[in-house]
């Protein structure tokens, strides 16, 4: 039950492969930066109750996430990892597919869910888009502004390339297509600029239904 608990500027350096830790950390000022935005577009969307992430996405929780769940379900930390967590992987994960999903595809934890699940189908750089529902629901909004996605960015492609080979170093998975992780989907690169782009895009959206009331 021991685990390598890496904070996220470690993470980071490993995916983007740089040792200068003004670059990691300029990194992960950025992703942090991007996380209420992320949080504020999927409150004005409608989560399609699917199961995709809770089935098929690995889970990796944080510290805090661990505290948190403690907290909330009463429990120590030895009960989570014995009833909740995976314990063939080298950091803290949640088992596959996720045991706090319950019959009706809804999150029986909810109010003390992980960030990663907050944040879904949102991840650091990435969005997944396929076969989400609700990802496809975005990635309409997006082209709505960009128009037809037919280009791939070559850096946040290696990205996720990276981010690929680091996840199956921590989850000691063999040819289980079922546990891949969320990078084997289908997904698109986001930015700042693009998060502003679509809240301001959905704001006027929602405006100008208004008006035709």
């Amino acid at each position: 039950m021991k685990f390598d608990m890496m904070y996220d500027e470690e993470k980071l350096k490993i995916l983007m492969d740089k040792d200068s830790l003004s670059e990691i950390s300029k990194i992960y000022h950025d992703i942090q930066k991007m996380f209420p935005l992320k949080l504020s577009i999927l409150k004005k969307m409608t989560c399609k109750r699917c199961g995709f992430c809770c089935k098929s996405c690995n889970a990796m929780i944080s510290k805090q996430d661990i505290d948190l769940l403690c907290q909330y379900l009463q429990c120590t930390f030895e009960e989570l990892y014995e009833k909740y967590m995976d314990k063939s992987a080298k950091i803290p994960y949640l088992k596959l597919p996720c045991p706090f999903l319950n019959e009706d595809n809804d999150c029986d934890v909810y109010p003390a869910r992980p960030k990663v699940c907050r944040e879904f189908p949102f991840n650091e750089f990435t969005i997944i888009v396929d076969p989400c529902l609700l990802g496809k629901d975005i990635r309409s909004i997006i082209e709505e502004i960009e128009g037809p996605i037919t280009q791939i960015n070559e850096d946040m492609q290696k990205v996720a390339t990276q981010n690929d080979i680091f996840f199956e170093n921590l989850i000691n998975i063999e040819d289980n297509d079922q546990l891949k992780d969320t990078g084997r989907h289908m997904r698109l690169n986001i930015n700042m600029n693009l998060l502003e782009k679509m809240m301001k895009h959905m704001k006027y959206k929602k405006k100008h239904e208004r008006r035709k009331q």
